[in-house]
């Protein structure tokens, strides 16, 4: 008998992602939320996940409880999960 015999849980494939965060060159910035078009502050830095990209080359993203416009360039990849 080995431990798995005791695993009711079928093992599930672990996926790979990239991991992304705001940069830039401040400490903070200012972006718009997306769902209500107010602008907020948000550290560079903050991991973010990229969902979709929007018209003048923003990019919607997912940060921990909010939908927000960042532009390209200001995504950055810093690695891997």
């Amino acid at each position: 008998m080995s431990i798995s015999d005791f695993n009711p849980r079928p093992r599930r494939a672990v996926i790979s992602r990239p991991v992304h965060a705001v940069g830039g060159d401040d400490y903070t910035g200012w972006y718009m939320e997306f769902q209500t078009s107010r602008v907020i502050h948000v550290k560079k830095g903050m991991q973010i996940t990229p969902l979709k990209k929007h018209v003048d080359g923003k990019v919607i993203c997912r940060t921990d409880h909010r939908l927000i416009l960042i532009p390209e360039n200001e995504i950055q990849e810093i690695g891997w999960h």
